[in-house]
């Protein structure tokens, strides 16, 4: 679960979180509609790494995807909770997609520069194309293929070309104010301003090797008293 990987992230270093299978999840929660999605809607999978372990997100719990929330009670409780939406032709707002999530999406996707994003949104929208969108929908029975099976087509095929910009948006909100989470191992954290604005925050394991590789001798002591986390 979510709270044990989280703590197991904290006291090692080592456990890693693969960030581009997170943000690929959270995309098809997007184009599913998927607004519940809190700490509890994720088992996580341990894979050895050469330095450590690297996490895996398994999304198990989608009951909120494809609701339709209308009618006129369900859109007064919507004033209230972003979490009801409708699934149609458009992706609901960026505020409603992350209700659930902000917090953890925040910590799950800090590395990732802009350039991974869009990587990662083309490579979803390649591996869903027409003919997996098609067997999809067709998987569900055949009395509810024959009431939405060609709107839910359409509307999928839509939203999946939202994908890039709805990303975007959800990278600038994101990149606003970036949540940097070291471990409770002594470790070393490298900031290094730009010259184009931005600010570079690395963290790495083993400060003292790494300082010393460097021979910035001179340099170890404000490191240690600026930087040791």
């Amino acid at each position: 679960g979510t709270e044990k990987l989280q703590q197991l992230v904290r006291a090692d270093s080592r456990n890693r979180i693969q960030q581009t299978d997170w943000l690929a999840a959270r995309l098809i929660d997007f184009l599913a509609g998927v607004t519940d999605r809190g700490p509890d809607q994720w088992r996580w999978a341990r894979f050895d790494d050469v330095d450590g372990f690297r996490w895996r997100p398994v999304p198990p719990d989608h009951d909120f995807a494809f609701i339709n929330a209308d009618g006129l009670l369900l859109r007064a409780i919507g004033t209230f909770t972003k979490r009801l939406v409708t699934f149609t032709d458009d992706l609901p707002q960026l505020g409603s997609l992350t209700f659930s999530s902000l917090d953890i999406d925040r910590q799950f996707l800090h590395s990732l520069d802009s350039a991974a994003w869009t990587s990662v949104v083309e490579n979803v929208q390649m591996k869903l194309d027409d003919e997996v969108i098609d067997r999809a929908v067709r998987a569900m029975p055949r009395e509810h293929y024959a009431v939405s099976g060609t709107n839910m087509t359409a509307n999928l095929r839509a939203r999946r070309g939202q994908l890039p910009a709805m990303a975007r948006r959800f990278y600038r909100q994101l990149a606003q104010h970036v949540d940097v989470h070291g471990s409770d191992q002594a470790e070393l954290a490298e900031i290094r301003r730009e010259a184009d604005g931005s600010v570079a925050v690395m963290v790495y394991r083993n400060a003292p090797d790494l300082v010393s590789a460097t021979g910035n001798g001179y340099g170890l002591a404000r490191v240690r008293r600026a930087f040791y986390v």
